[in-house]
């Protein structure tokens, strides 16, 4: 559908409070679009809390994608094709010209999910993955230490985004990256008809910097001997403005430094270890919490 900008603060506003507690954390909006020809009172409710409806929406603009909620109360007068969109970030000022692309990604039910879990490869483990190769659970329980909402997380090779969405639920904003095409397509099909948040998934690593960034299991597949470990992580450190959090395979699958220790690789990363554990498919893994 298409549709238009016509009004709105476009900023963090006090009209926006009322929802903070439904997303865990400040909202930006409202910015209304309006569709003729069109009534959202029509449209499947994503959220139903105290009173008020709130419909996952797309919304694109020359390959510029952003998702947001749309709002209204059960009592309001509004006219039906006037959207009242609300988004963890602001939209960007070229949306508010011309035609935007809206669309309202459908939720799918159990068995929609089945039929397409059941031909995908599943690494991380999600609660209808039909293969359970690893605990991803386990793993967030792990990081789960610190307070996620009003913050920026970069997660680094994200796979189907897993930790993206756990992060983006509890009130971040969240960018996901990943060099496979297939692990990012997967990971906004999840996002759209499974679990429907709003992370942005790319598949060029950012440079800016962020709160808190992810990097889970993820180093092994890039330098299976850890030779450019210590290089990596003080670049990330660089990049991370609170918490960084690195899952490591403990010793490297294949060393080309036969005396690296464990002991080593602990002084290397540094901060605490949170976990020592068996992964389910492959090695022993530490789980590290470094404060910068």
């Amino acid at each position: 559908m298409k549709g238009a900008y016509i009004s709105g603060i476009g900023k963090a506003h006090k009209c926006c409070r009322p929802h903070e507690d439904v997303f865990n954390c400040k909202m930006y909006g409202t910015f209304n679009v309006q569709i003729e020809k069109f009534d959202i009172t029509k449209a499947p409710v994503s959220i139903l809390n105290n009173g008020k409806q709130y419909w996952y929406v797309k919304l694109k603009k020359d390959n510029i994608i952003n998702y947001g909620w749309c709002i209204r109360d059960i009592k309001s007068n509004q006219r039906v094709n006037t959207l009242e969109i609300l988004t963890k970030k602001l939209l960007p000022e070229e949306f508010k010209s011309g035609n935007i692309e809206v669309s309202f990604p459908k939720k799918w039910d159990d068995t929609e999910i089945k039929n397409w879990s059941k031909n995908q490869y599943w690494f991380q483990s999600f609660p209808f993955s039909p293969n359970k190769r690893a605990d991803s659970q386990f793993v967030w329980d792990t990081i789960n230490k610190i307070t996620w909402n009003n913050i920026e997380v970069l997660d680094i090779g994200c796979h189907y985004g897993f930790f993206s969405f756990k992060a983006s639920e509890l009130g971040s904003r969240v960018t996901g990256t990943d060099i496979n095409k297939n692990s990012l397509s997967a990971a906004r099909i999840i996002q759209e008809n499974i679990i429907q948040q709003d992370v942005d998934f790319v598949s060029t690593l950012p440079e800016q910097q962020f709160d808190v960034i992810l990097y889970l299991s993820v180093h092994h597949q890039i330098d299976l001997s850890y030779e450019n470990l210590e290089s990596q992580l003080l670049k990330l450190k660089k990049q991370t403005k609170k918490h960084l959090f690195v899952e490591l395979i403990m010793p490297p699958l294949f060393p080309k430094n036969k005396t690296l220790r464990e002991s080593d690789i602990d002084a290397l990363v540094g901060g605490k270890v949170l976990s020592r554990y068996k992964h389910g498919v492959r090695g022993v893994r530490k789980i590290y919490w470094i404060e910068i």
